[in-house]
């Protein structure tokens, strides 16, 4: 699978939001908690990025299903059309 992966070996690759999946960034505070409750509650949980440098995470979900989280929080952001996640 990794050999069919475009790109330098190391480096970052963007990937478009809104086509086969929408992104959720959060501050990585709140991200890692999430997630360490979903997977302590033994939900499947989807990829997930954490960038360090930026202190952030990025959580892979379903497209559509996101729809309201940047509205009742914040800090948070929903990534669909438009938007480009560059991943390792």
């Amino acid at each position: 699978m990794l050999a069919a992966w475009p790109g330098q070996p190391g480096g970052l690759l963007l990937v478009p939001c809104g086509v086969r999946w929408d992104a959720v960034r959060l501050p990585a505070p709140l991200g890692l908690a999430v997630l360490d409750k979903l997977l302590g509650d033994a939900v499947e949980a989807g990829p997930v990025l954490h960038d360090r440098s930026s202190e952030l995470v990025y959580v892979l979900i379903a497209l559509g299903s996101g729809i309201d989280w940047d509205k009742r929080y914040p800090q948070v952001r929903l990534l669909s059309d438009g938007c480009h996640l560059a991943t390792p």
